[in-house]
């Protein structure tokens, strides 16, 4: 198959590209060797789209554009409603390139910046060459829509971009959905989702049943990186964000571990059913509030950490933990904890350095939970709960 990126259809003579309606909507294909159809698909032998880029700015409202096995660069998706879709799970591969918006150039794979986008499939690659911003998917500029079922690698190139790469950065977006992704050995985080800061605005995401993994100590992992990072108005600690991260992995192996498994700072977060093993931190909740439920945490330093964190705590199981199965911070706490199982740790199980009205002399409220020391005294007991 050519590789060349050209598109086939301005020699005159041969046939447009080729797409189906359906309904009013279009399916443009697009191949790397220009042959394709809806008849024999990727076997097939009409003209069709060479890169992924022209075919997107020829799509119109509704339109889905399929994309044959083979190596293709990045590009924007800037038409609302449009759907790009992998044929053959992971067989189309896509390589990072210069994407223009405005006036600007940036290192990119995909940009998505029009409302109900959908990226599904592909297998995606981070690069460290210049320009440098190795981040294969930024969803921005108020977009909305579905990344799901695509892999995310890094490539690390060692002498190259001294910028360490991260998988997936949502701001400034309605409404969102992460699904079914495999997202593998990056540095940075995971997945980032950040607010609308003082524009006045609310991103709402659903980061629900991704793989997020660190395999290899290198790259070394960076000093803040989380599997999974939320992050409100650093500036006001206005709760901007609201995301619910329900039913991942997120793993580090040993000597690879990540920073923190969840991290969340001023933002309203809904954490469920997570698995998550080898972070520092388990689950860290800094400002903000939220639920976190459910929940199995394991191997690292410290398995939750709250500082001044406003939120409901019930059926998590934290193990294997250096330090604290959890420990509490802060003068804004108000914190209900209960029925955790946080036995199993090296450190005291159970630690609340607050102080108010609630359990204990703290400023919490702990009802149910087990552990096998507890400071103060009171907050945890060694009686067994039934989860």
């Amino acid at each position: 198959m050519r590789r060349i990126a050209v598109l086939i259809g301005l020699v005159a003579g041969l046939a447009l590209p080729s797409s189906v309606a359906a309904g009013g909507a279009d399916t443009l294909w697009v191949d790397d060797d220009g042959r394709a159809g809806p008849v024999h698909g990727c076997a097939g032998s009409r003209t069709t789209f060479r890169r992924i880029q022209p075919a997107i700015d020829a799509s119109g409202r509704g339109d889905t554009v399929l994309v044959c096995p083979g190596r293709y660069l990045g590009f924007l998706i800037g038409t609302p409603n449009v759907t790009v879709r992998s044929v053959e799970h992971w067989r189309a591969t896509l390589l990072p390139t210069v994407i223009i918006q405005g006036k600007t150039g940036q290192m990119q794979v995909v940009r998505i910046a029009a409302p109900r986008a959908r990226l599904e499939g592909f297998r995606l690659v981070s690069t460290r060459a210049a320009p440098c911003f190795p981040m294969p998917i930024i969803v921005a500029d108020r977009a909305s829509g579905w990344i799901e079922g695509n892999k995310l690698v890094d490539r690390h190139e060692p002498g190259g971009c001294t910028r360490y790469a991260e998988a997936i950065h949502v701001f400034q977006t309605p409404w969102l959905v992460i699904s079914g992704n495999l997202i593998r050995g990056f540095e940075g985080p995971g997945v980032t989702v950040s607010g609308f800061l003082e524009e006045g605005g609310v991103t709402t995401a659903r980061v629900v049943g991704n793989r997020i993994e660190r395999l290899s100590p290198s790259p070394p992992v960076h000093r803040g990186a989380a599997g999974v990072t939320v992050h409100g108005d650093s500036r006001s600690r206005r709760t901007d964000v609201v995301v619910t991260v329900t039913d991942n992995l997120i793993y580090g192996a040993l000597g690879a571990e990540w920073a923190y498994g969840i991290d969340s700072f001023a933002a309203d977060v809904d954490a469920r059913r997570n698995v998550i093993d080898g972070a520092r931190v388990g689950i860290r909740f800094d400002s903000g509030g939220g639920v976190v439920a459910r929940n199995f945490v394991t191997d690292g330093v410290v398995g939750i950490r709250l500082l001044d964190a406003v939120a409901k705590f019930f059926r998590n199981r934290v193990r294997g933990y250096d330090g604290p199965g959890i420990r509490v911070d802060g003068d804004g706490s108000a914190n209900v904890i209960s029925d955790n199982d946080f036995r199993g740790n090296g450190g005291i199980d159970c630690v609340d350095r607050t102080t108010g009205d609630g359990t204990a002399g703290t400023a919490d409220l702990w009802r149910r939970n087990i552990g096998r020391e507890s400071d103060p005294v009171g907050i945890c007991r060694r009686n067994s709960i039934s989860f």
